[in-house]
């Protein structure tokens, strides 16, 4: 894969998260159709499958059943194909909604129909993983081979109810054949990758999807899945594709890859390494790689390098998210005014940019100017209103200003946001603890934890704590966050951002 090709895609996938799904413009005079031709014969089983498909295309399952069992209910006996599909399309939407034992029964009825039918037959295996009942289910994918020898569908779903009975030799063996089935195409590896991870195999999955990384077009799948694996294991993630880096001259693309995953992971020593491993062929110096550096930079808190690196990447174009690293870059480094700048020049091309507008509204802060920061702050919450850095950075400033009603309303926003993840879990037991619900607060960070006890929860159970007043428990997060290896050395160091920063503790440790 050439360099520069690796490098748009690899930006692509990381700089654009998967477009928000819209509706079809057809679907109400659709339903507007099937309603009218009901509302004449509601016993019209057809109109009423079709109905039933567009409620489920559109996540309408509730009406999408009621449709569906209606349909049954008024479907003559001899026409037994629409009734497959029917009971077919019942397990679908029982599968929606998690009922599983409804989705057997569906799927089952639907078999009884017609036993050769190969998607219910895999529809039944699937149910079957989902109900635990693993030797069900290997039955049920071994039956396709009748249908297709050399079905990956088969092969894989067979490997997935082994590990599931703890047969990991066959699971692998499995795999194998899985992978024979269609050597050339990238979901091949991404899923027998996701199987390693069953078996906690976390180098072979990397490996598996270092693999699909090289052979998709398109790398989001594989990368996020690296990403992914990285968080939970990124040592096992670093001796794959060091091992794949030994394995073969093409370099640039692999450096890449590392430098990326360890930057998204928090390892920012070893995407430093990579990246500057990178930039030393001259195939690796893009403008992207210079930006992914100058990040690098801002978090191992080495500002004025961080300057240096972007500047090279907007050497051939203005381009608005380097102009925002570039004014993150200056104002850690103390020139607020020249930040302001850079984030108004961000701004010109991209004026209602998140991201953009949050730089200028702390630049103009640090410059003393709230003013200026809360009409910046107005500005991103009316084009982004879940964003709720920007929301908790505005009630800070409310606060400061003396304006509690402001600072109420803001912290109220965030507490009613709906996220059980960190960082927003944070965000929103701050919002709940400043609002005088100390023990919603603690209940939202205790249910995070329970999904992520990593290095990174623990740094935001240190903000939440540093925020809220509890200093020695603030403490004593952080420095569990440091002992796991928690690396942002500017997030440790340097942010001063009001409400989004642990400098209360550093406060009190320089007294």
């Amino acid at each position: 894969m050439k360099i520069r090709n690796f490098i748009l895609g690899a930006t692509m996938a990381l700089a654009f998260p998967a477009a928000a799904q819209q509706i079809d413009p057809l679907a109400k005079a659709m339903l507007d159709s099937y309603n009218e031709i009901l509302s004449e014969s509601p016993k019209d089983y057809q109109t009423l499958y079709q109905r039933a498909a567009q409620y489920y295309r559109l996540g309408q399952y509730e009406d999408a059943y009621n449709d569906i069992t209606k349909a049954v209910q008024y479907t003559p006996e001899k026409e037994t194909e629409m009734a497959r599909q029917e009971f077919s399309l019942m397990a679908d939407i029982a599968l929606e909604v998690k009922d599983y034992d409804k989705a057997l029964m569906a799927v089952d009825k639907a078999l009884q129909i017609d036993p050769e039918s190969y998607a219910d037959i895999y529809k039944k295996g699937n149910v079957c993983l989902y109900l635990n009942r693993p030797q069900d289910a290997y039955n049920a994918f071994k039956s396709l081979q009748r249908l297709k020898s050399r079905s990956q569908e088969a092969y894989f779903g067979m490997a997935k109810a082994s590990i599931m009975m703890d047969n990991y030799q066959e699971a692998r063996a499995l795999l194998d054949e899985a992978r024979n089935a269609d050597p050339s195409n990238f979901i091949t590896y991404c899923r027998i990758g996701d199987l390693y991870r069953d078996m906690s195999e976390d180098e072979n999955a990397a490996t598996n999807y270092i693999m699909a990384f090289s052979l998709a077009r398109n790398p989001q799948r594989p990368l996020q899945s690296l990403i992914s694996l990285g968080y939970d294991d990124f040592n096992s993630v670093c001796r794959a594709l060091d091992y794949a880096l030994s394995k073969t001259s093409n370099k640039a693309p692999l450096y890449l890859l590392k430098g990326n995953i360890a930057y998204h992971t928090g390892n920012f020593q070893e995407a430093d390494n990579a990246i500057s491993s990178l930039l030393a062929m001259p195939e690796g110096r893009d403008p992207s790689v210079y930006a992914l550096m100058a990040n690098i930079d801002i978090a191992l808190d080495r500002q004025d390098e961080a300057v240096v690196n972007i500047d090279k990447a907007l050497q051939d174009k203005n381009n608005p998210a380097y102009c925002v690293i570039r004014a993150n870059a200056l104002l850690n480094g103390g020139q607020a005014a020249a930040s302001l700048i850079e984030a108004r020049r961000a701004l010109e091309s991209a004026p209602t940019d998140t991201d953009a507008l949050f730089a200028a509204a702390k630049a103009a802060y640090a410059l003393g100017d709230k003013a200026n920061a809360l009409e910046y702050l107005g500005d991103v919450v009316m084009n982004d209103p879940e964003a709720m850095e920007p929301l908790l950075f505005r009630a800070a400033l409310y606060s400061e200003s003396g304006d509690e009603k402001a600072a109420a309303a803001d912290y109220a926003r965030i507490a009613s946001m709906e996220s059980l993840n960190f960082p927003d879990a944070t965000y929103r037991a701050i919002a709940k603890a400043k609002t005088g619900k100390a023990i919603d607060a603690n209940s939202i960070i205790e249910k995070a934890l329970k999904s992520d006890s990593g290095r990174d929860a623990q740094f935001y159970i240190a903000l939440y704590h540093a925020q809220t007043g509890n200093k020695e428990l603030a403490s004593e997060a952080l420095h569990k966050a440091i002992s796991m290896g928690y690396a942002n050395r500017f997030e440790l160091d340097s942010n001063t951002t009001p409400g989004l920063s642990i400098a209360p503790i550093r406060a009190q440790s320089a007294k």
